[in-house]
């Protein structure tokens, strides 16, 4: 009976279960039915219209450029803010809707028509007339006939002429001028139709943006320079992408009317200052037509540069260099290079001359110009002796004139025995020369070839030994800098053994001031050649804060080799760059009294023979003990005796302004780091 009971409950269970899963059945088939109906009915011509959709469209919209500041956080690059008048061009619009635009805006702005040109014109003078009635009126049916429809405007064109174009009035040529930027955009694209509008403009345009399809007026900003033009040639200019770049660009997804940086900084780290643009993606139809509201993926500002350079270290570099050439009424220019000798850090770089008797910048010349040294490279020198065993530390010659065949050579004066030290010291021509004869395997006691080499080839062996052990200084080479050129200097190709015996007295290849500030900052830090470079740190930019934002990159300092020479012998050449201003016969004595300089004087006979013209050099580092800069000035073309002191009292004065703005402690930058630091001659 049990049993029974159990099959006619199981029995009932059974239709109650399948009239369930009938009535969940029933609600998705409802659900779905209604969804369908839904798409089809009140959502239909949305999704057709997605359907007929033919691609995405991105509009760009600029964002502002990195700030450049200097190591205290000074801001020395930064965009003065303006507004832009832009128009996105909307698609399928005509050019009578555009000429209307154009009329109206004519009315709120000025603008220049200095860009409009005799094609543009034309173009004006065709949609203001009406093609139309300008086609009837110039071309015949027989010209119709043979040109075809696709023809017909070109031959429009051409049947314009100048007495037509005369007829376009002043008035006129403003609104031509607009017409022609309305009508120069892509679809969807931004173009500027005038930058920096004026606040009455901006007011104008906003009251009647309603009537200007696609206008708008946005925020951007030029590129201002709180220091004038302080460092101008190095910081670099931005503009339009120049033609022969434009591949370059656009495969990087930047558009031809983006301002991009031209030269200097501003091009060397263009990647870091520009910034990411905001876009708009719209999906448009086939025919042209925008379909919904565009999704928006945000613009980021570009990032901050921070320099290596001191602003105010920088401002009194450049008024020395102007001071001491004013005094001197034979030099014409100048330049000093500052570096940090440890890290490789530029602290200032500085160039002026004299034009038209105005002084202008000319920091180029510091990394553009090469010039003959003088003495200056005597150090490489000594050091190229020891590095390839043709001269020994303490090894003694006798400086007196030499005599090979025709030629006779010496020191200013006769010195006596001379050492590596003392040659330094007096700046001794006769102690390199042997270094030269020797590098070339020519015995000066037996006027005869030692080695395995004579003639040229000895000649050719000894300048490439030359060659390579001042490269490994940074002269005749790239100094690394982080700047978009930069010259290695003129390199001599005429191969006789007085000239081999100049190579080692500066009179041979020419070379840069940037490269002699990183040939003695390599003999001042033990013989490291540091890459040389400006900027110090990438940060991202706070446009809310004067503060600069978070750290992205600090550019730290690169050993670009190490000199093929023992401490031992680095430190001779050490202790006779410190004989030099130090010394008894130093030819840089008493310039540098109380400073704890060492270094190097320079004097290079440049021009004609006899035509007392010459370069003046002086390279030097300080403290000799623990250096904390390394310099070069350079002072070429001046008159023989016009004042050889000009070169030291240049190196002096910068030691001490470097000394003074190192005693004044500043506060915390504004990037959140605390900082304590701004970090009569014989001979040449």
């Amino acid at each position: 009976m049990n049993r029974d009971r159990n099959k006619k409950k199981k029995r009932n269970q059974l239709p109650l279960r399948v009239n369930i899963l009938f009535l969940i059945v029933f609600a998705l088939f409802s659900g779905l039915v209604l969804r369908l109906g839904i798409i089809q009915i009140v959502e239909g011509d949305k999704f057709v219209s997605y359907a007929e959709a033919t691609e995405n469209v991105v509009a760009k919209t600029n964002t502002p450029r990195g700030a450049i500041k200097d190591k205290k956080g000074n801001v020395i690059v930064n965009n003065d803010p303006i507004f832009n008048l832009v128009y996105t061009r909307q698609p399928g619009i005509s050019g009578d809707r555009l000429l209307e635009m154009a009329e109206l805006l004519a009315t709120f702005i000025e603008k220049e028509a200095d860009a409009v040109t005799e094609r543009d014109k034309k173009d004006y003078y065709i949609v203001s007339r009406g093609q139309d009635n300008l086609i009837n009126e110039k071309i015949s049916d027989k010209e119709r006939e043979e040109v075809g429809e696709d023809g017909l405007y070109e031959l429009l064109l051409e049947k314009i002429n100048e007495k037509d174009l005369e007829k376009i009035s002043e008035e006129e040529m403003e609104v031509a001028a607009i017409w022609r930027e309305l009508n120069t955009g892509y679809s969807l694209s931004e173009q500027i139709i005038k930058e920096d509008v004026t606040k009455k403009e901006f007011a104008m345009i906003n009251e009647h943006l309603s009537e200007l399809d696609g206008i708008d007026v946005q925020p951007d900003g030029h590129r201002v320079y709180p220091y004038s033009d302080t460092l101008r040639g190095i910081l670099g200019e931005t503009g339009k992408i120049p033609r022969e770049k434009k591949e370059y660009y656009t495969v990087r997804g930047y558009d031809l009317n983006d301002e991009v940086g031209t030269s200097g900084i501003e091009l060397q780290y263009e990647d870091v200052l520009s910034g990411v643009k905001e876009k708009k993606k719209y999906v448009t139809k086939k025919s042209g037509d925008v379909i919904d509201d565009p999704d928006v993926i945000p613009g980021k500002s570009g990032n901050e540069l921070i320099l290596t350079i001191d602003m105010d270290f920088q401002k009194q570099v450049e008024k020395i260099i102007e001071e001491e050439i004013r005094r001197v009424p034979s030099a014409s220019r100048a330049y000093v290079t500052v570096v940090e000798p440890k890290t490789g850090e530029v602290l200032s770089i500085a160039g002026k001359r004299m034009n038209g008797g105005k002084m202008v910048d000319d920091v180029s010349g510091t990394y553009l110009q090469a010039y003959q040294s003088g003495s200056a490279v005597k150090g490489a020198t000594v050091l190229t002796g020891f590095m390839n065993g043709v001269m020994q530390p303490g090894e003694t010659v006798y400086d007196t004139r030499l005599k090979i065949g025709g030629l006779q050579k010496g020191s200013y004066r006769n010195l006596g025995a001379v050492n590596d030290l003392t040659a330094l010291e007096k700046s001794s021509n006769v102690y390199m020369f042997y270094v030269g004869m020797r590098l070339a395997g020519y015995g000066y006691n037996c006027r005869c070839w030692t080695g395995d080499k004579s003639g040229e080839e000895a000649f050719t062996y000894a300048i490439q030994k030359y060659r390579e052990a001042y490269n490994q200084f940074g002269l005749g080479v790239k100094t690394g800098i982080d700047l978009p050129y930069e010259a290695t200097g003129y390199k001599g190709s005429t191969l006789a053994i007085g000239l081999v015996m100049d190579y080692g007295i500066g009179q041979y290849d020419t070379f840069t001031p940037l490269q002699l500030a990183q040939y003695v900052a390599t003999i001042a830090n033990g013989g490291d050649r540091m890459q040389l470079h400006l900027v110090k740190e990438i940060r991202e930019s706070n446009p809310d804060s004067d503060e600069s934002g978070k750290l992205i990159k600090r550019i730290e300092p690169q050993v670009m080799n190490r000199l093929n020479a023992t401490s031992e012998q680095i430190k001779r050449v050490q202790q006779g760059f410190y004989r030099v201003t130090n010394g008894p016969s130093g030819t840089a004595r008493g310039h540098y009294r109380g400073l704890n300089v060492a270094g190097k004087t320079g004097t290079a006979e440049v021009g004609k023979k006899g035509s007392g013209i010459e370069n003046l050099l002086f390279v030097g580092y300080a403290p000799y003990d623990d250096p904390e800069i390394a310099f070069s000035v350079t002072v070429p073309n001046v008159r023989k005796n016009a004042g050889n002191a000009i070169t030291h009292k240049i190196g002096q004065r910068v030691v001490k302004a470097y000394n003074d703005l190192k005693d004044k402690p500043y506060k915390l930058n504004n990037h959140g780091n605390e900082d304590s630091t701004s970090s009569g001659s014989e001979g040449d």
